[in-house]
């Protein structure tokens, strides 16, 4: 089951202070999957996050409908929850090199590139909940 807002923000914030990215904002929601779908124009994304760099302010979105997900499961909460924080982590070196690589990459070499960065995502995340796992916050959940 997925936590309600307020324990998932909670999480969001211990995390943010263990992550060293507490001076970023992160605003946390829940999302219908049409509503998700209008942010990414794509029916398998169960979390997503968005960047306002100048005010240093990240807004990140979870389906509340996973079951709608192209039959997708919903999986684990906390493994997109870490994912989207570790793309919060890598925005500041992905700002910076993705301008580098559109330039020279097109076609099937910049799909290549974008899915390496989601798989060193992923990876990053399945070590974090494996090293930390969610019941470090049975504190916040079972409250």
């Amino acid at each position: 089951m997925i936590p309600d807002k307020v324990k998932i923000e909670t999480i969001i914030k211990e995390l943010q202070k263990m992550m060293r990215i507490q001076d970023t904002s992160i605003q946390f929601e829940f999302k219908n999957a049409i509503e998700m779908y209008k942010h990414t124009n794509d029916n398998t994304t169960l979390a997503q996050v968005d960047f306002d760099r100048k005010h240093n302010l990240v807004r990140m979105r979870m389906n509340s409908e996973p079951d709608h997900c192209d039959g997708l499961g919903y999986g684990d909460w906390y493994y997109e929850i870490m994912h989207e924080m570790y793309h919060i982590v890598t925005d500041e070196f992905m700002t910076f090199i993705k301008p580098l690589m559109d330039g020279n990459l097109e076609g099937r070499f910049k799909e290549v590139f974008e899915e390496q960065e989601e798989r060193l995502i992923s990876r990053l995340a399945d070590i974090f909940i494996t090293t930390y796992p969610v019941t470090n916050f049975n504190h916040i959940l079972e409250g």
